[in-house]
């Protein structure tokens, strides 16, 4: 790693001789510097590696809890309209969401390979578990003249793709203002809400 030498102890603490012409002021501020590197590079490539990996928010959109499992493994009990957000690799599982003996729900999901890359993301969709309605994909716009959107999850819908969200949670906050590239004049966040269509309603603070 090419910073590392730059952070020895020798380098700005030990006296030297003149030979470089580098005085200790100067020895500091490139330590410090090529620590802000390491570390920035350090950040760079975890935010990289987070946002390769494949994520899918499992919500229960029924009245009664449930496990949860894929290709056999149980992911554990969800209670009632609450989510579970599972990292996956790129295959095909089969899924089982049962009360007991009782099925709630089941089927195929299939988790596709997505390119890897800088400015890549994995892949991203939200699972609702019992297929009703109450769910709906958000978008916000900051600048521009672009309205706002709702979108509401099909009833008969089961698997949602939202390219590109980071899917932490289902209703999070929407931000007061977001930072766009230079000469860029809007963006956008788009994030997955609890909805009411007849009350008109957002559940995600911000909107």
């Amino acid at each position: 790693m090419q910073n590392q030498q730059a952070g020895r102890v020798g380098d700005y603490v030990t006296p030297t001789t003149a030979k470089s012409g580098t005085s200790l002021g100067e020895k500091l501020k490139m330590a410090g510097a090529g620590g802000l590197l390491l570390v920035a590079g350090v950040v760079g490539a975890f935010t990289y590696f987070k946002s390769q990996k494949n994520v899918v928010l499992f919500e229960n959109s029924t009245d009664q809890a449930g496990e949860l499992s894929l290709n056999g493994k149980s992911y554990g009990s969800l209670p009632p309209h609450q989510h579970l957000r599972v990292e996956l690799d790129a295959a095909s599982y089969t899924l089982s969401f049962a009360a007991g003996a009782t099925k709630l729900d089941e089927g195929t999901l299939v988790v596709p390979e997505h390119a890897s890359g800088l400015g890549t993301v994995g892949y991203r969709a939200v699972y609702n578990l019992g297929g009703r309605k109450g769910l709906a994909v958000v978008t916000k716009y900051y600048g521009g003249s672009l309205k706002d959107s709702v979108v509401p999850f099909e009833s008969s819908k089961r698997l949602v793709e939202v390219p590109r969200a980071e899917l932490a949670n289902v209703d999070e906050t929407f931000p007061k203002s977001i930072s766009v590239k230079k000469g860029q004049s809007y963006g956008s966040v788009v994030l997955v809400c609890h909805v009411d269509e007849e009350k008109e309603t957002v559940g995600c603070p911000g909107w």
